[in-house]
């Protein structure tokens, strides 16, 4: 019995490993968490903070690591100007970022209440 169950186990590790070799090359996003809207609360939440997610870039590929909500994916040069915006279903983990944009940008990944803001290199 405690082989099989040992071997259940064993097999589980294998096929969650296979399962992200897509990201195995990536490069992780350390994100920044922000208010969306202006009317922003000005005293401390007295609540858990916000966790953003985890997500990496590998190429023009987005993976989302973690399950979320609906976002707003935003590419913005670093003077501000949106070159890419699409919605993301909370169902979807793979985003494909346009090839033809190539340099450092910030990513923005925006909910209802919230921005998660990072800096990508395509």
């Amino acid at each position: 019995m405690k082989r099989f169950i040992f071997a259940m186990m064993l097999s589980a590790f294998a096929i969650s490993m296979q399962a992200q070799t897509g990201v195995e090359n990536s490069n992780p996003i350390d994100f920044q968490v922000g208010w969306h809207d202006e009317g922003a609360p000005t005293v401390p939440i007295k609540r858990s903070p916000v966790r953003p997610p985890k997500a990496s870039l590998s190429g023009h590929t987005l993976y989302i690591l973690t399950s979320h909500a609906d976002y707003t994916l935003q590419l913005l040069s670093f003077d501000g100007t949106v070159v890419f915006e699409t919605f993301v279903p909370s169902s979807v983990n793979e985003i494909q970022l346009p090839a033809n944009l190539t340099g450092d940008y910030e990513l923005q990944l925006q909910t209802r209440r919230f921005i998660f803001t990072g800096e990508v290199e395509l």
